[in-house]
């Protein structure tokens, strides 16, 4: 039997999914992937939490 070779690149699935965060995210709740030192959204590295409203 022959296999099957599936390979995903992870930097175009995570782009996949801020896609999908951007659509339906729970309410004051943030995700965004963190900036490279040439300014390139780094995919790899990101800034999540919770805003806080005073």
């Amino acid at each position: 039997m022959a296999s099957v070779d599936i390979r995903v690149d992870a930097r175009q699935r995570l782009i996949e999914e801020l896609k999908a965060w951007k659509a339906n995210h729970p309410k004051d709740f943030f995700a965004k992937p963190c900036k490279s030192e040439n300014g390139t959204m780094d995919m790899l590295n990101w800034k999540c939490g919770k805003v806080t409203i005073k």
